[in-house]
């Protein structure tokens, strides 16, 4: 059993079956609409994340905890992210998004556990 990370500092422990398991990074991202085709990325992991690949779904990746990226084509896309840190395996999170995103400009969608 997950329970609610305990963080401090940018620093989190992630008790499971209320043992502490610290460096443990559980991947999570959001998605922000910019304008047209281009969509903010921006990750949004439980535990300290150090290291990030993004697949954009497209054939394209990128790296970094936040990146934007402009798709040649509307479409449907599925976006993957790993994060990890020195102390964890990498940790993925996939989550489908349809470019143009839908609704307002600066609307955001949330892919996590």
């Amino acid at each position: 059993m997950i329970n609610e990370p305990i963080c401090e500092m940018n620093s989190c422990v992630i008790p499971v079956n209320n043992e502490p398991l610290p460096g443990v990074v559980i991947a999570a991202f959001s998605a922000t609409h910019i304008n047209g085709n281009s969509v903010h990325f921006k990750d949004e992991s439980w535990g300290r994340s150090e290291m990030w690949k993004w697949d954009f779904g497209d054939g394209t990746s990128g790296s970094g905890n936040s990146v934007d990226h402009t798709y040649s084509n509307p479409g449907m896309y599925t976006v993957s992210l790993w994060a990890r840190n020195n102390l964890s395996q990498s940790q993925v999170v996939k989550g489908d998004i349809t470019v143009p995103v839908n609704g307002k400009l600066g609307n955001s969608l949330f892919f996590g556990p």
